[in-house]
């Protein structure tokens, strides 16, 4: 458990150092039209928010006030970071700075030379976005996506990783809706073959930000209603930069509304520990009043997160079954 996760459970709102994950959002934007993102159609469901890619001058700006120690840098919020046309430098430079580094992509854009790029500049996790096994379920979601191209692009950087010793750890995260939901144990044995590791995400639909298409079922909610609300594990455990350089509370905050400076205007640890500071307190006394957590239901995802992940697995499991009437 980190200093900030027991931050968290103690419920301590005066932090102080920066947390342990910072979230990059490279590329606001998407190659893909898949029905359960928002991206696609940005102008609707996120405030207005156009595609935007991060420059690597704004994101040198960010390393260079987070790295007096090695963090996990993800180059995710939103959006497919191998658009990015410095993707490969963002990598290289925050691994230089003795940084942790992973993406998740949907692969499409990967093929060989930049996988070996990416990997020799230091990647250190790698996680394939690829919903189902067979083409049918998989072209079904992922709109837009070639399987056979695809499925290919990842095992090449499988392959490509153990020429490298293997440095850089790859998974597959599969969507499970009502599409997914009956092919469960093929897909974990198809990425078994493999010998690549899947995990298995409930769909989401953003915090109850996004309506999903029928065709996907119900969300699947980690713990169900309650009347009490609690504080948000994300604004102790996570700092999340927008592609256009804004900080925003937490990861669910698509839309931008938590209105914060841009790290061009103000340092990260200012802004940490002044407005985020004050969500927090918010969160602690109860009194959310403010845009974007006042609607939002992400606090619901995780209460005791840190404290029992088994027993969260659990509750995730017989949630689904309860769902679905499956025994």
């Amino acid at each position: 458990m980190t200093r900030h996760q027991k931050y968290f459970n103690q419920r301590r709102c005066d932090i102080g150092e920066l947390p342990d994950t910072i979230l990059v959002e490279s590329y606001m934007g998407c190659n893909l039209r898949c029905e359960m993102c928002p991206v696609p159609d940005s102008r609707n469901n996120m405030n207005g928010r156009s595609y935007s890619c991060m420059s690597l001058e704004t994101y040198k700006i960010i390393i260079d006030q987070v790295s007096e120690r090695p963090r996990s840098i993800r180059l995710n919020q939103l959006g497919e970071p191998l658009l990015n046309p410095e993707i490969v430098n963002f990598v290289a430079y925050a691994a230089s700075r003795g940084h942790d580094v992973g993406l998740t992509t949907n692969a499409t854009k990967l093929d060989a030379d930049l996988a070996e790029r990416l990997i020799v500049a230091g990647l250190g996790e790698i996680i394939f976005s690829f919903d189902g096994c067979t083409k049918e379920t998989y072209e079904k979601i992922r709109v837009g996506a070639d399987y056979d191209q695809v499925l290919a692009n990842i095992l090449e950087f499988s392959r490509l990783n153990k020429v490298h010793n293997g440095r850089c750890s790859v998974r597959v995260d599969c969507i499970v809706s009502d599409l997914t939901f009956g092919d469960l144990e093929q897909i974990r044995k198809f990425w078994s073959q493999r010998k690549i590791p899947v995990s298995f995400i409930p769909i989401d639909d953003w915090a109850g930000k996004l309506r999903l298409p029928a065709r996907f079922g119900v969300r699947r909610s980690l713990t169900g209603s309650t009347s009490k609300r609690y504080p948000c594990h994300f604004l102790w455990t996570a700092l999340v930069i927008s592609a256009e350089g804004n900080v925003v509370f937490c990861c669910h905050d698509y839309q931008l509304l938590s209105n914060l400076p841009s790290v061009h205007e103000k340092p990260l640890r200012e802004i940490w520990n002044t407005q985020v500071r004050h969500m927090r307190e918010q969160h602690v006394l109860g009194t959310v009043t403010e845009k974007p957590c006042r609607s939002c239901d992400a606090w619901m995802s995780m209460p005791e997160f840190y404290r029992s992940r088994l027993a969260y697995l659990d509750r995730l499991k017989a949630k689904m079954r309860s769902l679905t009437g499956r025994k």
